[in-house]
């Protein structure tokens, strides 16, 4: 079978004998891996143009499985110009994006590809509304959980863990023996990149609430 043009977001990437594997997200597709034939051999022109991060326009043939028949590189959102924690928050998005977009979603794709583009284009604040709407699309990240359970203002400096939330200001008037392993601070992008850290270990396992208090009230 072969495939019209679609776009191509690389989320991973690993190189075998011959081959190069990329794994990506397509509006049409979902989530899938595709084979680069022999691009992992030698200088291959092919292998510098493909990297974690790129938007590509590509050209799709199945057999069993996907591969690489042509592509343009139409952007690239790891840049020189990136400050360590942009490129630290588009890592996180990526990751993320692994975990939550499996099936094929044209609007959900144009809405992490905006999303991207502010970070990239350093746009802090058009970032953080946009990235909380997506988190709250692929069903990461409820909300809610920006009220504190305590005085029911909405925050972007505080700690959660999935169940109930404090603000920064309530958190410290609580007994100093509770403890939250769950950083949230959206007010800047080392905080947002650490939270998107965070966020990702807890799907994949690594973060564990298990020993944690189950309510404060």
């Amino acid at each position: 079978m072969r495939l019209n043009k679609t776009w191509l977001l690389i989320t991973s990437i690993r190189g075998g004998v011959r081959d190069l594997y990329l794994k990506g997200i397509s509006p049409m597709l979902g989530l899938i891996e595709v084979i680069v034939k022999n691009a992992n051999v030698g200088k291959s022109r092919r292998k510098a143009q493909l990297s974690k991060g790129t938007l590509l326009s590509v050209v799709l043939y199945k057999h069993n499985r996907f591969y690489l028949s042509d592509f343009t590189v139409k952007k690239r959102f790891y840049t020189k110009a990136s400050s360590l924690y942009q490129l630290q928050i588009i890592e996180g998005i990526l990751n993320l994006t692994e975990v939550f977009f499996i099936h094929p979603n044209m609007q959900l794709f144009k809405m992490l590809i905006d999303v991207l583009d502010e970070v990239r284009n350093n746009k802090r604040e058009e970032f953080r509304e946009k990235l909380l709407l997506l988190l709250t699309e692929f069903h990461a990240f409820d909300l809610k959980l920006l009220r504190c359970n305590v005085c029911q203002k909405t925050f972007l400096e505080g700690e959660t863990n999935l169940r109930i939330s404090l603000c920064k200001e309530c958190l410290l008037k609580t007994n100093s023996n509770f403890q939250y392993s769950f950083l949230i601070d959206l007010t800047d992008y080392e905080g947002i990149s650490r939270f998107l850290r965070d966020l990702y270990l807890l799907y994949v396992g690594n973060l564990d609430f298990s020993d944690k208090v189950e309510s404060l009230l």
